[in-house]
């Protein structure tokens, strides 16, 4: 009886821990990671220049 009660509260503060660090997660994710759609955007118009320049932009043709 004594060890399930441990148990149970081992679990309990593992859950309790799991749930607090996810709280911190989300409540600084959007300060560090601000607008994540824009600087995606970013990066591929810059690959999409580099292939363009170095002359192997292909997949237009492909997909059209």
């Amino acid at each position: 009886m004594i060890s399930a009660i441990r148990r149970n509260r081992a679990a309990l503060s593992e859950i309790t821990l799991f749930i607090g660090a996810y709280l911190v997660y989300l409540v600084t994710n959007g300060l560090v990671h601000a607008d994540t759609r824009a600087v995606g955007v970013v990066n591929g118009e810059k690959i999409v220049s580099l292939q363009r320049d170095l002359g192997f932009l292909w997949e237009p043709g492909w997909q059209s």
